[in-house]
């Protein structure tokens, strides 16, 4: 065997590993990437924890199922919360400037595309950010305006540094309820520990310690 009891596979790995696996799960077959491996006495086996640790942490705010869901983005990110979101019960919608790879995602994911400057025409819920818009350095960016939000939406931005990016701050006055991308980060990183160790995840250490590490 490798010595190991699994490893973390992050971008551009995540697709590419695949063909090195014995096995991976239904969640990495729909999506088409792991970013979790455990070795089973030299069997190794993927799984995606990306869109658990979305639907956990979201679940911390607010209930899913039933929902309409506008996630922006198109890539990996997106693919791997929409398959997870809609598990749950949520509609939704794919958000994107590439029309070419919405629609296709949208497609796979049996839910609707809309180009991103049609945002301030669809009624939804929850608002999730699935791109890398306003993550360290570019911290001024936004995937939408801030026009856009309403009180009492759900925003949920995956970009975790800086914690508190510039989408979020919008919406916090704008009276949305936020969710960082730390929390979605913490949950798919317990989700590993608990797969690799059989051992509850000690959230708040491990939360914690994310934070110690970006200064917050």
């Amino acid at each position: 065997t490798l010595g190991i009891k699994g490893v973390s596979v992050t971008i551009p790995h995540k697709m590419e590993v695949i063909k090195y696996l014995d096995e991976i799960d239904d969640t990495v077959l729909k999506i088409g990437a792991a970013n979790t491996v455990i070795n089973c006495e030299g069997r190794l086996k993927g799984y995606n924890s990306d869109g658990t640790g979305a639907v956990k942490a979201l679940s911390e705010k607010t209930q899913i199922m039933g929902k309409s869901v506008a996630i922006i983005g198109a890539g990996g990110a997106a693919r791997a919360l929409g398959f997870c979101i809609k598990k749950e019960g949520g509609r939704i919608t794919v958000v994107s400037r590439n029309r070419k790879k919405g629609e296709m995602l949208a497609k796979n994911l049996s839910a609707d595309y809309r180009p991103l400057n049609d945002i301030g025409e669809i009624k939804y819920d929850i608002l999730i950010n699935a791109t890398p818009a306003g993550m360290y350095p570019n911290t001024d960016e936004m995937p939408v305006e801030g026009r856009h939000l309403e009180k009492g939406m759900i925003v949920m931005d995956v970009v975790y540094n800086p914690l508190k990016t510039r989408l979020l701050l919008e919406a916090e006055k704008a009276g949305c309820i936020t969710v960082d991308g730390v929390s979605m980060f913490v949950h798919q990183g317990a989700f590993q520990f608990e797969l690799w160790t059989g051992i509850k995840a000690p959230l708040d250490i491990m939360k914690k310690a994310v934070l110690e590490k970006l200064n917050c």
